[in-house]
C-alpha cells in the first residue's frame, strides 16, 4: 500500500512515464487492486502500446478473469512486435493454458522457449512450474518454483512450492514454505488462505478443522478472497451443511463470476437434490467457457 501511495505521487507529476506506471499497476496486482491496476495498465498502452514491462501483469489479470479473447488478441500483439522477448512467450503460453488440457503441450513449448531465451526469468519459471503441476509432473514443477524463489520473493511462487508439497504429501514442508511466505506477505488474505490449504491436508480432524479458522480470517481481511471461500464451502460441503455451503460461495459471485465458482455452487446444488439450480450453474460455467472440464 505504501508502494502504491509513492508511485501515485509520482506518477500525478509524471503523467506518461511508462515505468513509474508500470511499477503503479504492478504494486496496485500485488495488492489485489485489480481493476486499478487494468486502469493504470491501459493509461500504459495510451502512452507507448509498444511497452511491454507490464505486459505480464496484463496477461495475469486476464487469465485471472478467464478473459480468452482478450487474452489471445494480447498474445498474437507481443509476438508479433517483440518475438524475441521472453515475457512474449510467457503471455503466448497463459493463453494457450487457459484454453484448457488440450492447449497443455502448446503452452509448454510456449515456456520453454521463453527459458531458453531468459532461463532466470521469474514468471517464466513460474509458469513453468504451473504447467507441471497440471501435467503432474510435481517434483519438476517443484524445482522451478524454487528456482523462481532463488531469485527473490514471490508470492505465486510460494504457493506452487506449497502446492507441490501437497501434492506429494510432503505436508512439513508445505507448512514450513507457507509459514514463509505468511512472514513476507503477513497482511495479505491469500497468505493465511495458504496456510488453511495445508492444514487441510492433515488426515487428523482435529488438525483439519483448523483450517476453517485460517480460512474466516482470510476472508474477514478480504471478503472478495475467491480461494478461501472455495475452500471453506468444501469444508462445509464435507460436512454436509450445504446450505451454509451456498450462501458463502453465492455470495462470491459478484468478485469473480468463473467457471470454478459456478460449477463449486452446481456441485452443492446436486448434492441438496436441487437439480435445476445444479443445470442452471452448469450451464453458466460453460457459458463463460465452453471448454471447461
Amino acid at each position: 500500500k505504501e508502494a502504491i501511495e509513492n508511485f501515485q505521487q509520482v506518477a500525478e507529476v509524471f503523467t506518461s512515464h511508462c515505468f513509474v506506471l508500470t511499477m503503479l499497476a504492478m504494486s496496485q496486482h500485488m495488492n489485489q487492486n485489480l481493476d486499478k491496476s487494468l486502469s493504470t495498465i491501459s493509461r500504459i498502452r495510451r502512452c507507448d502500446e509498444f511497452y511491454v514491462d507490464h505486459i505480464e501483469t496484463y496477461a495475469t489479470i486476464l487469465r485471472d478473469r478467464n478473459d480468452v479473447l482478450s487474452l489471445n488478441r494480447l498474445s498474437n500483439f507481443v509476438l508479433s512486435v517483440h518475438p524475441t522477448l521472453p515475457q512474449s512467450h510467457v503471455v503466448a503460453a497463459m493463453y494457450h493454458d487457459l484454453k484448457g488440457t488440450s492447449n497443455l503441450s502448446i503452452a509448454m513449448k510456449f515456456i520453454d522457449k521463453a527459458l531458453s531465451i531468459d532461463a532466470t526469468h521469474i514468471q517464466a519459471l513460474i509458469m513453468k512450474g504451473r504447467l507441471c503441476l497440471k501435467a503432474k509432473q510435481i517434483h519438476e514443477a517443484a524445482n522451478h518454483f524454487r528456482s523462481a524463489l532463488k531469485l527473490g520473493p514471490n508470492f505465486e511462487a510460494s504457493r506452487g512450492l506449497v502446492d507441490s508439497y501437497c501434492a506429494l504429501m510432503r505436508l512439513k514442508d508445505a507448512m514450513c514454505e507457507a509459514k514463509e511466505a505468511h512472514k513476507i506477505f503477513k497482511n495479505e488474505a491469500r497468505s493465511v488462505c495458504l496456510l488453511g490449504k495445508v492444514v487441510r491436508h492433515s488426515h487428523k480432524k482435529e488438525v483439519k478443522l483448523k483450517a476453517i479458522d485460517y480460512f474466516k480470517k482470510a476472508l474477514s481481511m478480504d471478503p472478495a478472497c475467491v480461494e478461501a471461500a472455495i475452500n471453506l464451502g468444501e469444508i462445509y460441503g464435507e460436512e454436509e451443511d450445504y446450505t451454509k455451503a451456498v450462501q458463502l460461495i453465492q455470495s462470491q459471485l459478484s468478485n469473480a463470476d468463473t467457471p470454478v465458482i459456478r460449477c463449486t455452487l452446481a456441485k452443492f446444488y446436486m448434492a441438496m437434490n436441487k437439480f435445476s439450480e445444479s443445470q442452471l450453474h452448469y450451464y453458466a460455467a460453460l457459458s463463460l467457457d465452453p471448454k471447461y472440464e
